[in-house]
């Protein structure tokens, strides 16, 4: 009985071990296509405000 009440409190650890793990790569892939849409967005309305300014 003591192996099986080991397995499950060895289940349950790993299981929020991996749940932790889980959420810091989603957060971090999150922030990687945030950043990649992001950055041509700004770049393309600095590019914008360029050619408006040399237009004067």
């Amino acid at each position: 009985m003591k192996k099986y009440i080991e397995q499950f409190i060895f289940m349950i650890a790993v299981l929020f071990i991996g749940n932790r793990v889980f959420n810091h790569v989603d957060a971090w892939l999150g922030i990687a296509i945030c950043f990649g849409v992001c950055y041509p967005v700004i770049n393309i309305i600095k590019l914008i405000i360029k050619k408006h300014e040399n237009e004067d």
